[in-house]
């Protein structure tokens, strides 16, 4: 898991810190790290392990956050999770 500081990919100027989730290990460190100001809950299934990011309880009601997303952490403390779009291909 690596932390990057990057420009926002939809608002231009503004810098963030991001992370990307390669794998349920980097969920798993990022949820026992202090990075996310308490605001990652993890649900673990005994197939996968899925992440909700969010200020205000229930967590569950936040941000899904699982393998592939990028979780930016803007200037003020507020996140945003980018979900990667599936490929048209993966059918062909």
């Amino acid at each position: 898991m690596k932390f990057e500081t990057i420009e926002h990919p939809t608002q231009p100027g503004l810098t963030v810190e991001a992370v990307h989730i390669a794998t349920e290990a980097d969920l798993v460190e990022l949820r026992k790290s202090d990075w996310h100001d308490g605001a990652l809950a993890l649900l673990t299934y005994p197939s996968s392990v899925v992440g909700y990011l969010s200020h205000d309880n229930p967590k569950a009601f936040g941000a899904r956050v699982e393998v592939g997303s990028t979780i930016l952490k803007g200037p003020a403390g507020d996140f945003d999770v980018i979900v990667p779009v599936p490929s048209q291909d993966a059918n062909a």
